[in-house]
């Protein structure tokens, strides 16, 4: 559940810099920018979460693997 919080969390300064560019505001593209960062680190971390998962999981082995046991 934390990690759907943290994608998520993400779209709040895209929000953000978009208010601030309908406004003329500085500092936008700062919001914008960090909106991407944390997107990244937030869908790698999701990435290897995954990669882990999918190796755990008894039907993606591979087949010499499910001879042995």
């Amino acid at each position: 559940m934390a990690r759907v919080i943290y994608v998520q969390i993400a779209s709040i300064p895209v929000a953000v810099a978009g208010l601030l560019l309908l406004i003329n505001a500085s500092g936008a593209l700062y919001w914008l920018a960090g909106a991407v960062l944390w997107a990244v680190v937030a869908g790698s971390g999701n990435a290897g979460v995954l990669t882990v998962e999918i190796v755990r999981d008894a039907r993606y082995r591979p087949l010499d693997q499910e001879e042995q046991s």
